[in-house]
């Protein structure tokens, strides 16, 4: 080859970029746990956030606390709830942004309270900011514009045979039966103003078996049916519905020694802000009108 040719020396170049381009590409689609639709959605907007009401359940820590403090540093008007209201508060402390940490409301409750707790829950985050003076003038329209379903009862490490009833009935009706009752409530608000996104956190236990964590896969299977089934119906009325399903993440939710090596386990912040992660790449797939 001869070295003095600048045009064949350009030639080169570009050809190894490109293979090392494509390589890239490939290791980056390998190695990513989001899939290929969400992964093309790249960073949301500018502003996509900006003064939108963001409901997000199970804020007090792990994951939940992650993405409250991710929606306000986008300038979202935050409302938190667990049970907690302590740990909220320190939540809330945390977050920056243009209505944090002043502006967040905390909207304390026990999922496992009943219908009239959770219908109290779903009027208080309605009615959050009915009366601050929108940037535009007026007051701010009311209704939550975004809510993030991340809520889940702790998961021990149990097998099918071992699991005791009451961690059986916990889970089903934290993971599943309050879950989809915060979203019926939720739900005619938002069909009624034709706009709005319901975001699931849920797992890739969701997807495939979890040894050890039986009940705990088979309530997240059953979000899956449930909140798949309502993307279809609930999209004629303007809401739309995204699961998010991350890997093995190191939270208070999961039981020590849940899983064996703990250097396996992303944290909340990793998973909340990693470029390629499910949690981010679900946040980037929200699209508001």
């Amino acid at each position: 080859m001869d070295t003095s040719d600048p045009v064949l020396l350009a030639s080169v170049a570009t050809g190894a970029l490109m293979l090392f381009l494509v390589i890239w590409r490939i290791v980056f689609f390998l190695s990513a746990d989001a899939d290929l639709t969400l992964l093309l959605k790249g960073a949301p907007r500018e502003g996509a956030f900006e003064d939108k009401v963001v409901w997000i359940t199970g804020a007090s820590q792990g994951i939940g606390q992650e993405l409250a403090q991710r929606f306000a540093a986008m300038g979202a008007r935050l409302i938190l709830s667990a049970r907690s209201a302590e740990r909220l508060e320190a939540v809330k402390a945390a977050c920056r942004g243009k209505h944090a940490p002043e502006g967040v409301v905390i909207v304390p409750f026990d999922l496992k309270g009943g219908a009239e707790v959770l219908r109290g829950a779903v009027r208080k985050a309605e009615d959050a900011f009915c009366a601050e003076e929108s940037p535009g003038g007026g007051l701010h329209p009311c209704g939550v514009d975004v809510l993030v379903l991340n809520a889940a009862h702790p998961r021990p490490k149990l097998t099918c045979e071992e699991t005791p009833e009451d961690t059986l009935r916990g889970m089903l009706e934290v993971n599943v039966v309050a879950t989809i009752e915060l979203t019926r409530y939720l739900l005619p608000f938002m069909m009624q103003r034709n706009k709005g996104q319901i975001l699931v956190v849920s797992s890739a236990a969701g997807k495939l078996p979890a040894p050890t964590q039986g009940v705990y896969a088979a309530t997240k299977h059953a979000l899956h049916g449930y909140f798949n089934t309502l993307r279809y119906e609930a999209v004629q009325h303007g809401v739309a519905v995204t699961l998010v399903c991350p890997g093995p993440i190191a939270t208070a939710g999961s039981a020590e020694g849940a899983i064996k090596s703990a250097s396996r386990q992303s944290s909340p912040a990793h998973s909340a802000h990693r470029p390629h992660c499910g949690l981010r790449q679900g946040v980037n797939r929200i699209r508001l009108r």
